[in-house]
């Protein structure tokens, strides 16, 4: 499986399984993995689950604010580096734009008009294009790389896992989840 497919298998989990947060869900900056547990989030947690999941998948990846008139982030979406370049993935909207048949846009290449506009089923298609207007800068916030440690903790939970099932795994978890909340942006 390429690295385009697995990206866009990840992007349709998160936004099956992270649903879009409601009037009244109470958002906390959490982890990735308290977000996925707990099945709803905002953009921004939803695209940081997004990018934890292909951490796991080694696919590199930045969360991408988008800011209005009003320096406010009014949408986040994440890019992950596919084939040495951007690509933008969009879990909330579960909408990605591509520049051709096998390559997916980057977020600079839908602020400078290279992907065609498409109908999207979950936001009408002119608001979202607004999300992208070149008046309003957007942000790159990069997701730290793991230390070593991490790393190997991260190694000894998968085998944990692999060798004793979800029973070994628990401890494991907490202690690499306490770790990783440092991390997080």
């Amino acid at each position: 499986m390429s690295e385009t497919e697995k990206a866009v298998i990840l992007c349709r989990y998160v936004g099956k399984n992270v649903r879009n947060h409601k009037d009244g869900d109470k958002i906390d900056d959490v982890s990735a993995f308290e977000i996925l547990e707990k099945g709803y989030g905002a953009c921004d947690q939803k695209a940081l689950v997004l990018l934890a999941l292909a951490e796991q998948a080694g696919i590199e990846g930045h969360l991408v604010y988008l800011y209005g008139y009003d320096s406010v982030s009014h949408h986040t979406v994440a890019e992950l580096k596919i084939n040495d370049s951007w690509a933008m993935l969009d879990p909330y909207f579960q909408n990605q734009y591509w520049v051709s048949a096998k390559t997916l846009a980057s977020v600079h290449d839908v602020v400078a008009h290279k992907v065609q506009v498409v109908d999207l089923p979950l936001i009408d298609s002119a608001k979202y294009a607004r999300l992208f207007d070149t008046l309003y800068p957007y942000k790159i916030w990069p997701r730290e790389k793991p230390s070593r440690m991490n790393r190997i903790t991260v190694f000894i939970m998968t085998l944990s896992f692999r060798i004793y099932g979800r029973y070994m795994t628990t401890p494991w978890k907490s202690i690499y989840l306490r770790k990783a909340e440092g991390r997080m942006p």
